[in-house]
């Protein structure tokens, strides 16, 4: 097994943060993976919403969990984000966003460690996560009939490390399970993009409506997703004005044309 490097040496190392513009937030160099450390076999590390440790607990990972997704660290001084310090402070804590068993959220940095195995295993992995729209009765989930096209879709863009919320819905009016989905993956550098797609329902067979540009709907956890002839409606996490590159706390609703 190599050699395992905590959260808080690569802020020892680290020249700055990198500043993310899509989703809004920042990450330091780092793993693709990480593994728990220091944590007593009968306790376990929690996944928060936001990177405080009063904040509401989203889930939980075993003390000897492998192959936990690192979406980006932070560090945070008396509650504010840290931005380009070469020094770590006194006082500083360590944030990092990850996604574990479908559950995403922030862990403390402290508990944190590389997982070069796991990232050599996981270089390919596609992972669907999502649910079906309100207006989809059988609410198949994140896999769903669409799942095996959307999985070819992202193998023929080459998409890195995608992360899927899929839902589905009828965009003809005429009982049709059509579908879309919010595809994070990860571009140029440590940074990461969001790529839609629509696809319209033919007797079990799916094919690509529509890519919809970024200017068209962005954000983070898409939800409350609803279709009706031609459109669907979307409520994403947006960044308000004042808001850390952290914690977007804003919410918009985008109307997205299915043509």
């Amino acid at each position: 097994m190599g050699k395992m490097t905590s959260v808080a040496t690569w802020f020892l190392k680290a020249a700055a943060l990198i500043l993310v513009c899509v989703p809004a937030w920042a990450t330091v160099d780092g793993p693709d993976f990480f593994s728990i450390r220091e944590v007593a076999p009968n306790d376990v590390l929690y996944i928060r919403e936001k990177p405080t440790a009063t904040s509401p607990k989203l889930g939980q990972v075993p003390h000897d969990a492998r192959g936990i997704r690192n979406l980006g660290c932070r560090a945070f001084l008396k509650g504010r984000e840290v931005i380009n310090s070469d020094i770590p402070l006194p006082g500083t804590t360590h944030w990092c966003r990850v996604h574990y068993k479908g559950v995403e959220g922030w862990a403390n940095g402290r508990f944190l460690a590389e997982d070069a195995e796991a990232h050599a295993e996981g270089e390919h992995e596609v992972e669907l996560r999502g649910g079906a729209s309100t207006s989809d009765p059988t609410r198949e989930g994140p896999y769903g009939s669409a799942a095996a096209t959307i999985q070819a879709q992202i193998r023929k863009a080459r998409l890195r490390d995608p992360i899927v919320n899929m839902f589905y819905g009828d965009l003809s009016g005429q009982g049709t399970k059509d579908a879309i989905a919010f595809v994070y993956h990860q571009s140029d550098g440590n940074s990461h993009s969001l790529m839609t797609w629509i696809w319209r329902e033919r007797n079990g067979t799916y094919t690509l409506a529509r890519t919809v540009p970024i200017k068209e709907v962005f954000g983070q956890e898409p939800r409350n997703v609803k279709f009706s002839p031609g459109r669907i409606t979307v409520t994403t996490t947006v960044p308000k004005p004042d808001d850390p590159r952290c914690c977007p706390t804003g919410t918009r609703t985008f109307s997205i044309s299915a043509q």
